[in-house]
């Protein structure tokens, strides 16, 4: 811990494994009808409020590469060759996933737990790999299993957060969340998932200042930066609403389609009363 390989291990990690927009909706969205917001911010925040939900940011675990085809020839031979190897059908499974291949990844896995039952290792990825696939009560029941051995680590704590926000326990997910922060202050994952949480609380000033302080960590987080943007465009300060999309908008990927429509529409409407205010003095 603490050092520079690791580090750089854990920014790409987090960067790597934000959750899709919008994927968590129907877990921590409003009742039909009802407010996500307290009130204290504009109504159509909601909807930020929403997005921010489902925009958990964790550490995984699961290793990374740069050649996932080449990797998987080089590992289902070894596997051919030692098929009771739990360690090769471990590793073939973090191959599989990252290829994504998840119903491979996962059978994978299993086999390895099947031939090394004893295997926390094994155990967490699996964990990590039912979450991301949906498959929560699977997930819940290894997070519980490895909680012993991994409990004071920050990252699991993070990912075992959004398991639990996932289940629809906000609170518990914030517990767990404070819980790995309060091991790793710097932890940016904990720390934009706790932006979230308080705005769907409807807490903005610990929301601006809990993303604030994960954008100083890794300040390429696209999520955090779109969800801070909506905050400062509702709050009507136009300047910081206009520099976050546009680091927001100099980072997003294709998956950001829909955000990033917001995004070049906000700075258009921003843009036009300019020149229209400029006209106008032109003409006084």
């Amino acid at each position: 811990p603490g050092s520079a390989a690791g580090s750089m291990a854990r920014r790409r990690a987090v960067l790597e494994s934000s959750v899709p927009l919008g994927d968590q909706l129907n877990v921590v969205g409003p009742a039909a009808g009802g407010s996500l917001t307290s009130g204290r911010i504009p109504g159509w925040l909601g909807v930020a409020a929403a997005v921010a939900a489902g925009l958990l940011l964790c550490v995984k675990t699961v290793g990374y590469a740069f050649d996932w085809r080449d990797e998987a020839t080089l590992f289902r031979s070894a596997v051919s060759g030692q098929p009771q190897s739990a360690k090769l059908r471990h590793k073939l499974g973090e191959v599989w996933w990252n290829q994504g291949q998840r119903g491979w990844a996962i059978r994978s896995m299993e086999e390895a737990l099947r031939i090394y039952p004893g295997s926390y290792k094994t155990q967490l990825a699996l964990a990590e790999m039912y979450l991301d696939s949906g498959e929560l009560d699977k997930a819940a029941a290894f997070f519980a299993r490895v909680e012993e051995v991994f409990g004071n680590n920050a990252d699991f704590l993070c990912r075992y957060g959004s398991l639990r926000q996932r289940q629809g326990d906000l609170e518990e997910a914030a517990a767990l969340w404070r819980r790995a922060l309060s091991i790793d202050p710097d932890n940016a994952a904990a720390l934009a998932n706790l932006g979230n949480y308080y705005l769907v609380m409807g807490d903005v000033e610990h929301a601006e200042a809990s993303w604030k302080r994960s954008l100083q960590l890794l300040p390429e987080q696209v999520a955090v930066l779109f969800n801070i943007a909506t905050l400062y465009e509702a709050s009507e300060r136009r300047n910081e609403a206009e520099g976050s999309y546009r680091r927001f908008l100099a980072l997003a990927g294709p998956a950001y389609a829909a955000q990033k429509s917001h995004a070049l529409a906000y700075l258009g409407q921003t843009g036009s009363r300019e020149r229209r205010q400029g006209g106008d003095g032109g003409g006084s």
